[in-house]
């Protein structure tokens, strides 16, 4: 059995929730053309803005709904460049490195550092 996301009732009411949203859209939008004051300047104060964020607002989350439906619910396939690194790994790889020492008994110590091209290397760090 499917999610409650995927089921036809549940797409049939984000659409109509789209509609309701873009129906108070227009709404918004209406009340804030007729705020116009006679010269055609907007009244002072922070009711038409308040207009024009609602209009804004519910359109673009309206048509969003209006046009996917349950859809909106989908799982898409992250690409590897922007999934995120897991902590846990970088910990445990640091973790598990000890204090190397070179021939003139400096102690070097690996790290990771991202480069410009966004790639991951290690790098080490001198220990006095």
């Amino acid at each position: 059995m499917g999610h409650w996301h995927q089921d036809w009732k549940t797409d049939i009411a984000l659409r109509a929730g789209g509609a309701v949203s873009c129906g108070i859209s227009y709404l918004a939008i209406w009340a804030l053309v007729g705020l116009r004051l006679g010269d055609g300047q907007l009244p002072d104060g922070v009711l038409p803005f308040v207009l024009a964020a609602a209009g804004f607002l519910c359109v673009s989350v309206g048509s969003a709904l209006l046009a996917l439906g349950h859809h909106i619910f989908d799982e898409v396939e992250i690409s590897q460049r922007w999934q995120s690194a897991s902590i846990v790994d970088d910990h445990a790889a640091l973790t598990d490195t000890v204090v190397r020492f070179d021939a003139q008994g400096e102690g070097h110590v690996p790290y990771f550092k991202i480069n410009q091209g966004n790639v991951r290397e290690v790098d080490s760090l001198r220990c006095a």
